[in-house]
Order: structure tokens, then sequence, then C-alpha cells
């Protein structure tokens, strides 16, 4: 009877032993399972920032290039209005550009203001003040102040 007992015993230590591998196996696995999710977590944080500090690196070189260009667009407006009052000239933005004749013209400074004829765009009629209205075929022409 003892040996039966033992016997028995051994069953269920067996069985208890199966079940004792078996939860260590599931928490083995389950340990895994989270140590990959908190990896694919750190790994998404870390392209996440990667992903911002290349955006703010991009936005910053934009900005420094559009300041280089709006610079540079600066100086070559001074220059030309430099240019321009040496010789003694406004500049002014032609009416029908692409017709033909510059799309930029220059008047002497004396003329306070510049006509460009509608029908024959090569025709200019200048004036020292407003009181002169040269007619419906004329369109007044636009000081460029530098920019062209």
């Amino acid at each position: 009877m003892y040996d039966e007992n033992i016997r028995g015993s051994n069953i269920y230590t067996d069985a208890l032993e199966q079940i004792r591998q078996s939860l260590l196996q599931y928490l083995q696995a389950l340990k895994n399972q989270t140590a990959m999710a908190i990896h694919q977590q750190e790994m998404a944080s870390w392209d996440r920032r990667q992903q911002i500090i290349s955006d703010t690196h991009n936005y910053t070189m934009n900005v420094m290039h559009q300041m280089n260009a709006n610079t540079a667009a600066t100086h070559q407006r001074v220059a030309n209005l430099h240019s321009e009052s040496i010789r003694g000239v406004n500049t002014y933005y032609t009416a029908r550009p692409g017709s033909g004749v510059p799309d930029v013209v220059e008047a002497d400074v004396r003329w306070d203001n510049v006509y460009q004829n509608t029908v024959d765009p090569s025709i200019f009629v200048a004036s020292e003040s407003y009181w002169l209205e040269p007619g419906v075929d004329f369109e007044p022409l636009i000081r460029t102040n530098g920019q062209y």
C-alpha cells in the first residue's frame, strides 16, 4: 500500500511538474512578448524623434535660405535705386508686358507721371504734375522702386 501511495504521489508530482513547466513556459513567452512590445515602442519613439529633428532641420534651413534670398533681393534693389539716382532716371513697369517693348522703361526724374499708349505700346507720355490727363488711350505706369 505504501508503494501505491508513492506511485500515486509520483503521478500527482509529475502532473504538477508538467503544469509548473507549462506555466513557466507561458510566463517566459509573456515576458518575451512584453519585452518585444517595449522594444518596438522604444524604436518607434526613436524614429519619431529622428523625424522631429529632421523636420526641424529642414524648416531651419528653408528659413535661412529664404533670409539669404531676401537679403540678396534687398541688396539688388538698393543697387538698382543707386544706379537710377546716379543716372537721374526713374524706372516704371510697362502697362503691356510682352508687347515688344521692354517690361521696364526709364524716364527722367523730372517727370512725375509716365503713361503708355494702349493702342501703340511704343508711345509714352510723361508729365511733371497730375494736372495732365493724357486721355483714355493711355495707362499710367507704376514705379518699380528698384524691384526689377
